[in-house]
């Protein structure tokens, strides 16, 4: 059995009902105790609630008494069942919009639109975008303007965008990206060494070449200052 909850004495054949609190609440710590003790010294109580027990009575105990502790313990349930109803139906609204949720996230920071760091760090631990690495760097492609440019094209942009992310997390980056309005792919990359600039820009360099073999068309990059995280 596996009860949610459990009414029990204090002295126990064996051994004390404190230490059988103790080791069910370390088996499952969502279990509620209530314990019913003879013992009127204040420190039995004290050394319950400090285990976590539910509730503590002393002898002589009535109906009232009883029944008053379990509606607490009832009430203490249905409070819990009901915030993780809305903890699950925020996360599914979550899971839902997480790229459009990461995409304003990285749009804010790109544009500097955020004041509090650890803010930051606790949205993007929400959104699952962690940085792994101690330094950032962004990165930004786009095609030439006025021309017939690959990322016009839906199918070829989400293309791009793929050989991109895997050619520079095969460089050792850990890497969010996304399209703005005019086209232009952001890339932050999170990398745990300061890479030289000349690095960056020979990196930059084989990208561009790589894209213009494999896509036929020339995109402009241009890679930012390095900072740390």
């Amino acid at each position: 059995f596996q009860p949610q909850i459990v009414v029990m004495d204090i002295c126990l054949p064996g051994q004390d009902g404190l230490s059988l609190a103790a080791e069910l609440m370390k088996q499952d710590p969502e279990v509620q105790i209530l314990i019913i003790s003879g013992f009127q010294d204040f420190s039995y109580a004290q050394k319950a609630m400090s285990i976590g027990v539910s509730a503590f009575l002393t002898k002589p105990v009535v109906a009232k008494d009883v029944n008053r502790a379990l509606q607490r313990i009832i009430d203490t349930f249905m409070a819990r069942k009901m915030e993780q109803q809305k903890m699950y139906a925020v996360n599914q609204v979550l899971e839902q919009n997480r790229p459009m949720l990461q995409q304003w996230q990285l749009e804010s920071l790109l544009q500097g639109d955020t004041t509090d760091p650890e803010q930051v760090r606790q949205q993007m631990r929400l959104l699952d975008m962690e940085l792994g690495g101690e330094f950032c760097t962004v990165l930004m492609a786009c095609g030439q303007k006025g021309a017939d440019s690959t990322l016009n094209n839906g199918f070829q942009s989400a293309t791009v965008k793929q050989y991109l992310e895997i050619k520079l997390q095969e460089a050792g980056f850990q890497i969010y990206s996304f399209f703005d309005d005019e086209k232009v792919l952001n890339c932050l990359l999170s990398h745990s060494c300061r890479m030289p600039e000349e690095n960056l820009e020979s990196l930059c360099i084989a990208l561009q070449n790589e894209l213009k073999l494999y896509f036929g068309q020339q995109l402009h990059m241009g890679i930012g200052s390095t900072s740390e995280n």
